[in-house]
C-alpha cells in the first residue's frame, strides 16, 4: 500500500493593502475633524 498523503494545495495569501488604505484615510479624516472641531473651538473662544 502507498500511505503517502496528496499534495495539498495552499490557498494564495490575501492582500490586505487596499483594507490598510481604507482604515488609513478614515482614521486620516478623524484626526482631520479633531482638528478642525479644536481649531473652531479656540476661534470663537479664546
Amino acid at each position: 500500500m502507498n500511505d503517502q498523503m496528496p499534495p495539498v494545495a495552499e490557498e494564495p495569501k490575501k492582500n490586505n493593502t487596499t483594507l490598510y488604505i481604507i482604515i488609513g484615510v478614515v482614521v486620516l479624516c478623524c484626526c482631520c475633524l479633531v482638528a478642525a472641531g479644536a481649531g473652531y473651538w479656540a476661534w470663537n473662544n479664546l
